[in-house]
């Protein structure tokens, strides 16, 4: 249950140093919300019931809408009159984000290219690969999930394109839902793929890895698991 005050205190680490951060009633309401629908407890189309969730916390209905309203921003759920449900995502919803990040992966590593930055590329997908690896032979999905986005952001970061950057992480809640639910059809296919990217960046066939960069975001539209 979260506090009933209207700021309660986190503590971060900083250098070693503890530091004590106060984070708003409506913030913690909005991370609880977006990490249970990132993570499956809310399915997609599910509708939000305020009321309950107002108890289960234990906090009034003011800091949840406001948390909804920035998840309805970030595109998790929608709004209907007064009522709040998780997206459903359509067919063209996938594939204008396949495209979007076929663009921004394409184009990440065109830079990469352009910039003779392949060998530190390399060296930033194993590092991220390895983790990815770890994760998938455990029981800890969203973990995976993290580690995955995880690999796709090392184009961008050695690309150094503040824009590509900024991009990424504008949509990172939404992208994140998106491969949460394909990947619960296919992980293995996915992840097998992460590692055909890697191997082709070692061996620095920039053919190839525009092959496989092009075939892994051009999926069609799983049976995206939904309300039951």
């Amino acid at each position: 249950m979260l506090s009933v005050h209207i700021y309660k205190y986190k503590m971060y680490l900083l250098g070693g140093i503890a530091l004590l951060v106060r984070t708003s009633v409506s913030n913690q309401t909005y991370h609880i919300l977006q990490n249970q629908i990132l993570t499956g407890r809310y399915k997609l189309g599910d509708h939000i019931n305020i009321a309950q969730l107002s108890t289960e916390l234990g906090v009034s209905n003011t800091p949840i809408r406001e948390a909804l309203s920035k998840l309805e921003s970030e595109g998790l759920v929608t709004k209907t009159g007064s009522k709040y449900q998780v997206i459903e995502i359509s067919e063209k919803q996938n594939n204008d984000m396949d495209q979007m990040m076929k663009i921004s992966m394409l184009g990440a590593f065109e830079l990469c290219v352009e910039k003779q930055k392949l060998d530190e590329l390399y060296l930033s997908l194993k590092e991220a690969y390895q983790k990815q690896r770890e994760l998938f032979h455990s029981d800890d999905y969203y973990g995976y999930i993290r580690a995955t986005i995880d690999f796709d952001r090392v184009f961008i970061t050695v690309a150094d394109n503040i824009f590509l950057i900024s991009t990424l992480e504008n949509i990172t809640a939404i992208f994140t839902l998106f491969v949460s639910n394909k990947h619960r059809a296919d992980q293995t296919s996915n992840f097998q793929e992460h590692a055909a990217i890697l191997e082709a960046i070692r061996q620095k066939d920039v053919e190839l890895v525009r092959t496989l960069l092009l075939a892994h975001y051009t999926k069609p539209l799983s049976k995206f698991p939904t309300k039951d």
